[in-house]
């Protein structure tokens, strides 16, 4: 029966705190709007794909007012100061970009960007690595199929 109890405490408050969550319009700081988009880059197969946990920082006069991640589908939501403001976006192995955008009180806008390759490797994964991934591939696979051929 306890149990029960502190079920239903939980789920309280859980339904509380669903009922008042804010959305952007109400949470906007006073003097400023909202930048929203979404990030894509080409693959080697030169194929627009979102990139997930790519950077998106926003600078005034030269300072860092407010910097995000991409989501699951390479989307961002930032609220920015009112004026003019540098946005800057960076993936490994992409072009970094920036752009100049203005924010208007209370308003919203959308920039989406298309990052190209950079041509060079990401430094966490540097050529060696994949020689000696396929080196281990090839070595595996060598001692399996010697034991299918053994004689019994």
């Amino acid at each position: 029966m306890r149990n029960l109890a502190r079920l239903a405490v939980v789920s309280l408050v859980c339904l509380g705190a669903l009922a008042t969550q804010v959305t952007p319009s109400e949470a906007q700081p006073i003097g400023g709007g909202v930048l929203r988009g979404q990030i894509w880059g080409y693959t080697w197969l030169d194929e627009a794909t979102p990139l997930v946990w790519a950077r998106v920082s926003a600078f005034v006069n030269g300072n860092l007012v407010a910097e995000v991640s991409t989501g699951v589908n390479g989307s961002y939501l930032m609220y920015l100061p009112l004026g003019t403001v540098t946005i800057t976006v960076e993936y490994a192995g992409f072009i970094q970009q920036s752009k100049v955008v203005h924010v208007s009180e209370g308003g919203t806008t959308t920039l989406d960007w298309y990052l190209e390759r950079s041509g060079l490797p990401i430094p966490e994964f540097t050529n060696y690595g994949i020689i000696l991934v396929a080196a281990a591939t090839v070595a595996l696979c060598q001692i399996l199929l010697r034991r299918r051929t053994k004689p019994a």
